[in-house]
């Protein structure tokens, strides 16, 4: 629009304004010239021919002449040009301006007169560009910063959008901004040092990626990866534990126990895994060293048990048998000796029995059946022996078979206070003159009277003379006797009177025996013989037989009755002590 008015006003300034020139009459001269043709013989080559020359004649004539001159301001080279208008001294202007009148010069667009100096449109408002002005000679342009670039009117600058063109020259991604754009990457790429492409990161080179185990770099991603027997939480990043085994039982036939990663199958004691380790098959722990066993092994399913023969009990352990000692329990059954043997055991019985046909019972062997067992007088079968005995007045011999005659009258005198006859097989009792039997047989009792204190000495004094017990009574003493014993006539000293009831007892036995036919046993004292009778002793005569067993004094009349010597003394007798 700016050019199309530029030229409307030259065109007009051009159609008001003509070459100035005048006319002015000078003597001028001129040359004329006359031309005239003239015919001559010519040679050429032996030819002869008639040739044409045309002569020229030339003269100066003067003359009156007007001539046109240029009005002040203009100017003109030759006559015969138009006078032109000088501008500043030249007929045009500079920077393609027309010269029109004297230093008047029609300028083109972008100069600007009088002399079409360049004209710096940028000097106003920017040339009316957006953003930089750039001034060039007769015009000027809008220019843009980078990013930009100009709009259709030529001033303003709009935005380029560098990702539209090749994306913008990046790998990956575009990111256009006012004036300008960048490259950036997707996850998992960074962008490289010409900030245009991309290059893959490891993210597992940083702290594993994060994974609890494997870490697995993959083009601009990375993942992890767990190994078998574990599975990625809901994070992706931690391998949790599988629990194989809740999932039937992870295949197992019996007990699933589930690993860190793993799980394996087990078996209830008893039982294998079979090869591909999943069910159990039972163990013939009988095949193996019996089992442990020591005697019978037994396979049963999943276990097995070690069984004994007869006689034979199993250990707490339950692998050896070991004997049973049936004798332990109610002595086995035997009534006399049980003897066990290894895995079994019997009865035996002590000398003089013998087993009944049940092997359990001993029964007494009567040896006086057989030569009235070899005694010499009277044989007693007793409970598993026998024994000799012999009449009153003799004594068995150191064979215990044979009877001799005793002579009590060797061991304290027969029991006698004073004088002891032997006879054959017994023994009696005598007084000298002026002593008289008691009825005990064996003590003299003189027939006068004798006093039975003593008033001349104390107990404190030498025991008051009593070989025994001493009682002081009104500054006199009674001297006492302990049972079985009887002071003597001294009144001081005490003797024995057991021979009474020993020679009592043999009396008895003796008389029953002959009665009975020697068939008939009754209650005598064993061989710790206190009494030899027909009935069990009362309870006085215990206790007498036990306190005379405890002196441990016996007068001559054991010899008589043919007893052994006591044992010690026992406080209380049982039945152990006297035979039926």
């Amino acid at each position: 629009m700016k050019g199309t008015v530029i030229v409307i006003s030259i065109l007009a300034l051009l159609q008001s304004v003509t070459s100035c020139t005048q006319n002015e009459a000078y003597t001028c001269y001129k040359q004329e010239t006359t031309t005239y043709v003239t015919y001559t013989l010519c040679w050429e080559f032996w030819n002869l021919f008639q040739c044409k020359e045309e002569h020229t004649i030339t003269k100066t004539v003067s003359s009156t002449c007007h001539r046109h001159v240029c009005c002040e301001g203009y100017q003109r080279s030759n006559s015969w040009e138009e006078c032109k208008a000088v501008c500043f001294g030249s007929n045009s202007c500079q920077n393609g301006g027309s010269c029109v009148a004297p230093n008047k010069c029609i300028c083109p667009s972008g100069y600007i007169s009088p002399k079409c100096d360049d004209e710096n449109e940028c000097s106003v408002k920017k040339g009316g560009c957006s953003h930089t002005c750039v001034n060039t000679k007769g015009s000027y342009h809008c220019s843009c910063p980078p990013g930009f670039t100009l709009d259709s009117n030529e001033l303003t600058c709009k935005d380029v959008k560098e990702c539209s063109v090749n994306n913008g020259g990046c790998a990956q991604k575009c990111v256009n901004t006012e004036g300008s754009h960048y490259c950036s990457c997707n996850p998992g790429f960074s962008l490289g040092s010409d900030q245009l492409t991309c290059k893959d990161d490891n993210e597992c080179s940083v702290k594993n990626g994060g994974c609890s185990h494997t870490c697995n770099n993959t083009e601009g991603s990375y993942h992890c990866v767990c190994p078998l027997g574990f599975t990625l939480d809901l994070h992706k990043l931690t391998c949790k534990d599988d629990n194989e085994c809740s999932v039937k039982n992870g295949g197992c036939s019996h007990t699933c126990i589930n690993t860190e990663g793993s799980y394996h199958c087990s078996c209830p004691p008893g039982f294998t895994l079979n090869p591909h380790k999943l069910t159990c098959k039972d163990n013939n722990e009988c095949s193996v060293k019996n089992g442990g066993c020591s005697h019978t092994c037994n396979n049963t399913e999943g276990s097995y048990h070690c069984s004994c023969p007869p006689g034979f009990t199993i250990d707490p352990h339950k692998l050896t048998c070991k004997d049973n000692n049936e004798c332990s329990v109610k002595n086995g059954g035997c009534s006399h000796t049980c003897n066990n043997t290894e895995g079994s055991y019997h009865c035996s019985c002590p000398p003089a029995f013998t087993l009944d046909s049940h092997k359990l019972t001993c029964k007494d062997d009567n040896e006086c059946s057989v030569k009235n067992g070899g005694c010499s007088h009277t044989c007693y079968n007793t409970e598993g022996s026998y024994h000799c005995s012999c009449p009153h007045g003799f004594t068995l011999d150191s064979h215990k078979l044979t009877c001799k005659d005793d002579n009590e009258c060797s061991v304290k005198n027969g029991g006698c206070s004073h004088t002891c006859n032997n006879t054959e097989g017994a023994h009696h009792c005598s007084c000298p003159p002026g002593f008289t039997i008691e009825s005990d047989k064996l003590t003299c009792k003189a027939e006068a009277t004798i006093p039975q204190v003593r008033t001349s000495a104390v107990c404190g004094n030498d025991n008051g003379g009593c070989s025994h017990s001493c009682i002081g009574m009104n500054e006199t003493v009674q001297c006492t006797c302990p049972i079985l014993k009887k002071l003597a006539d001294d009144n001081v000293t005490c003797i024995d009177v057991l021979g009474f009831y020993y020679g009592l007892c043999t009396c008895l036995a003796v008389c029953l025996m002959v009665a009975t036919g020697l068939l008939a046993r009754k209650w005598c004292v064993r061989r710790r013989g206190a009494f030899l009778g027909n009935q069990r002793p009362t309870a006085n005569e215990q206790k007498l037989f036990v306190v005379v067993t405890s002196s441990q004094e016996y007068g001559d009349e054991f010899k008589n009755i043919n007893l052994q010597k006591p044992p010690p003394y026992k406080e209380k007798m049982d039945e152990k002590d006297i035979y039926m």
